[in-house]
């Protein structure tokens, strides 16, 4: 296991829902919906096919560093492209997992 980086579309009209409750506008399973699997299930069958349509979800898995570095300052005083809002902020590890690091952009 590891840290998953998902980004996930939403029309532009459900753009201050997704400031002010992002968990509204994701699911609640990601790799399920990435992996076409059953939400939630113990055990279930990949189809690798995701069940959500590719043009409103993206799953980069353990590739999110490198947008981060495409994206971000070039130096400590540079500033970053427009597209680094989908990509800045970093997960925090704790003693027992992880916080997960969630944010939307328009």
């Amino acid at each position: 296991m590891g840290i998953r980086y998902y980004a996930y579309a939403f029309d532009h009209g459900l753009r201050d829902r997704a400031r002010d409750d992002p968990r509204s506008l994701i699911a609640s399973d990601p790799l399920a919906d990435a992996w076409g699997l059953v939400p939630h299930a113990t055990v279930s069958h990949a189809t690798f096919e995701q069940t959500v349509p590719q043009r409103d979800m993206l799953y980069l898995d353990k590739a999110w560093r490198e947008p981060q570095l495409l994206t971000g300052p070039w130096r400590l005083e540079g500033t970053a492209r427009p597209a680094f809002a989908m990509f800045e902020g970093e997960v925090a590890m704790r003693d027992l997992g992880w916080e997960a690091w969630i944010a939307t952009c328009a």
